[in-house]
């Protein structure tokens, strides 16, 4: 369509990032004799790793005597379960057991709004919203788990480690003879 005097324009941008991660390891039942013990670990990614980011731009330039909307809106969310469990009824013949779960994320989301208007027209109007919702659930669990009964644990170390980085950013702008951000 052409951008004509007194025309309008409406600019809007939407990201979704919808992430479910699922990460398990356990044992279950059974008779395990491992020399030097056994290790049973769930491990993510090292911190940094393992990145998601939600990005939405919206803007445009208009011409003179014209009305511009911008509008941005950014998700980025994780659901994410690292999990390493004993399980079951297993028998470990007096040996060492090591129970080990390890996540970090960072998820970015980053709205970005912004009108110009052109032309010498004082009675331009621009206006430029954004939002940005970054959402994280990320559960680590090391554990026995309710109902199991393990037997011969000669020792037990359980160990549950995570990391989260979360950033939200936002810009909103505008210009005209009447603007509102």
């Amino acid at each position: 369509a052409a951008l004509t005097k007194g025309s309008r324009w409406q600019v809007f941008g939407i990201a979704l990032l919808i992430t479910d991660l699922s990460t398990h390891a356990f044992v279950q039942g059974g008779a395990i004799d491992a020399a030097g013990g056994l290790t049973i670990a769930a491990e993510g990614p090292d911190a940094g790793d393992s990145s998601f980011t939600s990005t939405a731009v919206s803007g445009k330039k208009t011409s003179g005597g014209s009305i511009a909307v911008a509008g941005s809106f950014a998700l980025a969310k994780i659901d994410a379960l690292t999990s390493a469990t004993i399980d079951g009824a297993g028998s470990f013949a007096n040996r060492a057991v090591t129970v080990t779960a390890r996540g970090s994320h960072k998820s970015t989301a980053k709205a970005t709004a912004k009108q110009e208007l052109g032309g010498d027209n004082g009675s331009a109007v621009g206006a430029g919203a954004s939002v940005a919702l970054t959402l994280v659930r990320d559960d680590i669990v090391a554990a026995v788990s309710a109902g199991a009964a393990p037997t011969g644990i000669g020792a037990l170390i359980l160990t549950a480690a995570g990391a989260d980085d979360a950033t939200t950013t936002t810009v909103g702008g505008s210009d005209g003879g009447t603007s509102a951000t």
